[in-house]
This record gives C-alpha cells, structure tokens and sequence, in this order.
C-alpha cells in the first residue's frame, strides 16, 4: 500500500471516530429556589424534639454532600445530595436533581433504617412552583409563614404524604432544610436548635 494512501486512511478513520465522539450536552443547573431548601452543607446539625415531650431530644448530622455534573455526554444534570444520620434513627438522603428535558427539578427524600430503604416523598420544582409527584396523592402547600410550637419559620414548604409507608408529612424551610416530619404512628419532630455550616 502506497504511504500516501495509508495515511489517508488513517487520517479518515480517526476523524471519523472523533466525529462519532458524543459531544458534552449543555449543562441543565438546577433552580436556585430548589437549593434554598435543600442544600445543606457537611456539619451542619439539627436537634430534634417530639412535640409531645419538648425535653427529647434526637441529633441529625448531615454528611456526604456532594453537588456536581452528572453524565455530561448525557443529560448533563446537576445533582445534588447530602445524608442526615442520627444514631438509631432513619438517615435521610435528600437528592434534588436539574429537570433536564422535562425541565423541572426533581428532588426525593429517602430514608433508610438498618437494611430497609423508603423512597419518597418525591416533588418537582418549576422556578419555585413544588408540586408532588404525578399519581401519587400527596399534596405541597408553600406557607409565607408556618408556626410550629413557639417559633414561626419564613417561607416554608410542607409535602403531606398519602401513602408514604413511614410519614404522613415533611417540612422544610427555606435556607434551612428539613424542620418537621411526622411519622406514620402521628408522632411529629420538629428542629427545636440547628447549626449550619
């Protein structure tokens, strides 16, 4: 083969094969409205109290946050995550991630227990309009202002499950995280101090 012709062909071959190369998507960023709920940074804690016996006391740590890229030949989607352990409790994971095609942020609160994973609530968040997941029944409600036992909260949004298999309901404020969640047995914990870091 003649060198003029075999490197045509090696020319061809490996611009073809960059051609073929998936290209990096544009990059889905998820809405701000979506992290001044649910972004909640390594160390920051929360002690809970049962409104039933204010003296309990329950503290929750949030680890293992991360906030980055997701398959950028892909979908490209930003994601963001973080864990709140508490020893002998349930440790949530809350995953919010960019809308992608559909636009809208997802975000789902796992909990996990010993070896039994719950997933949901799930919600959706178009620019700060948070709406529950189709079919389910829950319901969101965002409130200017939500009170619960003597201290009042700004912009609060509260999901009310209606089949959850743990929880009837979630609260979140904004820049604050989780605030309340009440438990299928109607036991209700509410953050009575935090520390955000």
């Amino acid at each position: 083969m003649k060198p003029i012709k075999f490197l045509s062909i090696i020319f061809f071959t490996t611009a073809f094969i960059f051609a073929c190369k998936p290209k990096n998507q544009a990059a889905n960023k998820l809405s701000e409205s979506s992290k001044e709920f649910f972004e909640i940074k390594n160390g920051s804690e929360f002690i809970f109290a049962k409104t039933l016996d204010t003296a309990y006391s329950l503290k929750y740590t949030s680890s293992n946050f991360i906030n980055n890229q997701a398959n950028t030949d892909i979908e490209n989607n930003e994601i963001m995550t973080y864990d709140l352990t508490s020893a002998n409790f349930p440790t949530f994971t809350i995953r919010t991630e960019a809308g992608g095609t559909q636009y809208k942020d997802r975000i789902a609160i796992l909990s996990k227990f010993k070896d039994t994973l719950t997933v949901g609530p799930v919600i959706f968040n178009l620019n700060g309009n948070f709406e529950p997941q189709p079919g389910t029944y829950d319901s969101v409600f965002m409130y200017p202002t939500y009170t619960i036992g003597t201290k009042t909260y700004n912009n609060v949004l509260r999901v009310k499950m209606a089949n959850h298999t743990k929880y009837n309901q979630m609260v979140f404020a904004k820049k604050l995280g989780i605030i309340s969640y009440t438990t299928k047995q109607d036991l209700t914990y509410f953050v009575k101090n935090y520390s955000l870091k």
